[in-house]
């Protein structure tokens, strides 16, 4: 729309239309404009919209935990897959949304109010605390009514989930079955096939390379990029900018002394002496004669860590466990008695619990008694400063909204009177981006996007994680393109040499499988192929030593006749292949079994079966579902 107006009104008509839509910003500044930038939607379900926003929220969630996981950025290859299990639980989540409508399940507010009530990350002093909750909702971008909605929807997720779950059971017959299928061991005999020599010797014409260009052209296509330039306001960047005295500090602390008090809190270690279900007393005497000889030497200087080093690795005799800070109420009952009545530094006398005996040290004491502000002086600075930077944040966001809008084709006049400057990014596409901030999806929608790419005008304001704002406008462009064949040859090479040279190995294992198959001899056919023979009993399905398709391959042969022989082959991965026999299957008899490890296997089977049962249920969602993704929105 307001490219149309710029090319189809001048003059003065122009002024006074160009002055009406400057009218809200005003008013209203940049809320509204960040409020009311129009509708769009990342996917479509049955008819109903799923916003951007929502998927917007959602990848942000799942990037968060990326980081936080891995304690890295997230790298431009896992992007993709992030926004694609971002879309897919926004559509999952509409979907169940009306299954369960239709269905009319519900979840009280009385439910949904203890649901929050006990979520531990709105826990004060006293229990729930109302400021927290709306605080910590506003730092994840969410206002109380949004929490609450998606927190019901959840719910009433995991009710429809729970009651699929109970139907899908597995017998115990079934489960013994498949344990001792499980517990297997094979005796195996392997031979690999380098594929080394076929690649060196193979040689790739022009004409191969050529075809090969044509044939798979999809897989060379260099994909749209466009380059950026762009303003940032950050509040980090004002804050910095801010002078404050220790008197500043103090006094904010003061005011705002709740948000800094914490509740006492210990970090520890402990020894644990497990006591297994059921023991006699005469075992639970010798465990706990064990802890006594440990908690005399602990007494007599010996660290935690030194006594955890001098255990027999295969047989310890207890646990080293380090926990960080605990507050009341979080460890059983017995064990925050005696955690909050030694001081840091000191040892407790040996704790008798359900599951066994404990050695507890207090590490380290924050919280409570010893609040103090020099405790949290660090954290009081940069709110403080964040306070007093926000006026002047959103003083600068405000105007660069304006001055963007009345000067749609250039950055340079806002800059100017901003005094800000213009940054400029390398080329990026919709799925690789090198910068960190390229990689926020608000930024490639805008970038993108017709109104900016097309249109040739600056972005609307982008409101980012971390109090940023930005605008910004397409300054180069390259659409999407073919890669030349000389910047693809050696990859092209490369894939045909390793093709080539594997189904050389193939048709050369499967010439010696048929020989086996035969009747003839492993040392036959070693001395006729200059075969070394790698011979392996008792081979179970998680072997670490040998390789997975192998394994893959060996388990998958079924069980040789008696005084028979299984054989087999398998590709792998680097080109070779491997000939395999199977000359001996070893099943173990539900006696022999450990009763605690067919009991977890039974557990993982029927956890299996209903996460399988889950998933093809969601399946069905989608398949019986009117489902259109934007992607060119995501």
């Amino acid at each position: 729309m307001l490219q149309l107006i710029r090319d189809k009104v001048t003059g003065w008509i122009a002024a006074i239309i160009m002055g009406l839509l400057i009218i809200p910003f005003a008013f209203w500044g940049i809320n509204y404009y960040f409020d009311n930038g129009g509708n769009v939607n990342a996917a479509s379900v049955n008819g109903a919209a799923v916003s951007l926003q929502q998927f917007q929220q959602a990848y942000q969630n799942l990037r968060r935990q990326w980081q936080d996981n891995v304690g890295s950025s997230v790298p431009t290859e896992q992007e993709t897959a992030l926004k694609q299990r971002a879309i897919d639980a926004i559509v999952d989540r509409e979907l169940l949304n009306q299954v369960n409508a239709d269905a009319g399940l519900r979840i009280s507010d009385e439910q949904l109010a203890t649901v929050i009530r006990s979520l531990s990350y709105f826990q004060g002093t006293t229990g729930f605390d109302r400021d927290i909750y709306e605080r910590t909702l506003m730092s994840a971008g969410l206002s109380p009514a949004e929490f609450e909605t998606q927190t019901r929807q959840d719910l009433l997720a995991d009710q429809l989930q729970n009651g699929l779950a109970a139907t899908a059971f597995i017998t115990k017959t079934a489960a013994g079955n498949i344990a001792r299928i499980l517990q297997q061991k094979r005796d195996i005999s392997y031979a690999v096939l380098s594929s080394d020599a076929a690649k060196e010797a193979l040689e790739i014409s022009e004409e191969d390379v050529k075809q090969r260009y044509e044939a798979d052209a999809e897989q060379f296509m260099e994909p749209e990029q466009v380059r950026i330039a762009y303003i940032e306001i950050a509040l980090e960047t004002i804050a910095a900018e801010v002078t404050q005295t220790e008197a500043d500090l103090t006094a904010y602390y003061e005011a705002n002394k709740n948000r800094y008090n914490l509740d006492e809190q210990r970090k520890y270690q402990e020894l644990f002496f497990s006591v297994p279900e059921g023991a006699s007393a005469e075992d639970k005497a010798e465990i706990r004669t064990k802890a006594v000889t440990v908690l005399a030497r602990i007494r007599s200087g010996a660290t935690f860590d030194a006594l955890a080093k001098e255990q027999d690795s295969e047989h310890p005799e207890f646990e080293k466990i380090d926990m960080d800070f605990m507050t009341r109420g979080i460890m059983e009952p017995e064990v925050d008695e005696v955690l909050f009545a030694i001081n840091a530094g000191e040892t407790s006398d040996i704790l008798e619990t359900k599951t066994g005996f404990r050695i507890l040290q207090v590490l380290e004491i924050k919280g409570g008694s010893n609040n103090t502000f020099e405790d949290v002086r660090g954290e009081v600075e940069k709110d403080y400063r964040n306070s007093q930077a926000e006026p002047r944040y959103y003083e600068l966001a405000d105007q660069l909204v304006t001055l963007a809008f009345e000067h749609p084709d250039s950055l340079e006049v806002a800059a100017e009177e901003l005094k800000l400057p213009v940054r400029e990014s390398s080329f990026f596409s919709r799925s690789q981006q090198v910068e960190e901030l390229l990689r926020d999806p608000k930024i490639i929608a805008a970038s993108f996007s017709e109104e900016v790419l097309e249109g040739g005008n600056n972005s609307e304001a982008i409101e980012l994680e971390s109090d940023r704002t930005v605008v910004l406008r397409v300054i180069d462009h390259k659409p999407e393109s073919k890669k030349p064949l000389e910047a693809v040859r050696e990859e092209i090479v490369t894939r045909l040499k390793y093709e080539r040279s594997r189904d050389q190995a193939k048709a050369k294992g499967e010439e010696i499988l048929k020989g086996l198959r035969a009747e003839q001899t492993k040392d036959a056919v070693a001395s006729q192929y200059g075969l070394t023979w790698t011979d392996k009993n008792g081979v179970t399905r998680d072997d670490n030593s040998t390789d997975f398709a192998i394994l893959k391959a060996v388990f998958g042969l079924g069980d040789p006749e008696t005084g028979k022989t299984l054989v087999g082959g398998a590709s792998l991965a680097s080109g070779d292949y491997a000939v395999i026999i199977v000359s001996g299957v070893h099943k173990p008899e539900l006696a022999e079994m450990d009763k605690t490890q067919l009991e977890a296997i039974e557990a993982q089977l029927n956890q299996l079966n209903a996460i399988n049962g889950w998933t093809r249920y969601l399946k069905s969602l989608r398949k019986d579902a009117d489902i259109t993704i934007f992607q060119d929105n995501l």
